[in-house]
């Protein structure tokens, strides 16, 4: 009889213990419990935009009398971005993000020489891309994630004379690397909420000013971009 009895007591022990091993389970998810991240996406985004374009190389000139000094390409930015992630079962996720920015911030830069003749010079970016990798680890409904890829933009240079174009606007390519952190989360199962902060880095590039070599000067350019969006995942 003791020997039952014991041997019951044991099997209701192991059957509590059982339970409060299964409700603990569900009390404590695993950082990828949730909706996986897989998938492809687009989105849109706004925010601010600081730049500093320096000069690299004046030939034939002096910097800040016949070549412009460092100039900013500052404001307000907004655009879109497409990508496509996959999400392993150990929460690591890895993706492909394309950031297009669709605004223009403009410049008009001036030297010392050339003020007196009413002479300046219209810089406007034409086209901005980048193409990154991403990597990421999901803790359920939020992804903190690093971006590492390339970047390209077109930029237009052009003579203006007391605010009247003087001459055909030349365009120059500048290429460079674009580096960056963010935080994506889900809003709804098909809406995120994606912030970033991206470091552009460009390579120099030559700036034609005046179309004859005493204006030319070589420029790379460095930008701080806080950005904040909205995803669709489908």
């Amino acid at each position: 009889m003791i020997a039952r009895f014991g041997i019951v007591v044991a099997a209701c022990l192991g059957m509590t213990w059982g339970a409060l091993a299964a409700d603990r389970a569900v009390e404590e998810p695993s950082p990828v419990a949730g909706a996986s991240w897989s998938g492809a996406y687009v989105g849109a985004w706004i925010g601010g935009r600081t730049s500093r374009v320096g000069v690299t190389a004046c030939p034939g000139g002096v910097v800040g009398q016949n070549c412009p000094e460092d100039f900013g390409l500052d404001g307000f930015v907004g655009g879109i971005n497409a990508g496509i992630d996959y999400q392993f079962a150990n929460g690591l996720v890895l993706g492909a993000m394309l950031v297009v920015p669709l605004t223009r911030n403009e410049e008009i830069v001036t030297t010392p020489l050339f003020v007196p003749f009413g002479l300046s010079w219209r810089v406007t970016p034409q086209f901005v891309g980048a193409l990154a990798a991403r990597v990421g680890y999901a803790f359920g409904d939020y992804l903190p994630y690093a971006v590492v890829g390339v970047s390209h933009a077109r930029v237009k240079s052009q003579t203006l004379s007391f605010g009247v174009p003087l001459n055909p606007a030349i365009e120059v390519s500048h290429s460079g690397v674009v580096l960056g952190a963010g935080l994506e989360a889900r809003l709804t199962p098909h809406v995120s909420l994606d912030g970033r902060y991206l470091l552009g880095l460009m390579g120099s590039a030559e700036y034609d000013f005046c179309g004859n070599p005493p204006c030319g000067s070589s420029y790379d350019s460095v930008s701080h971009n806080f950005l904040a969006g909205l995803n669709y995942r489908f």
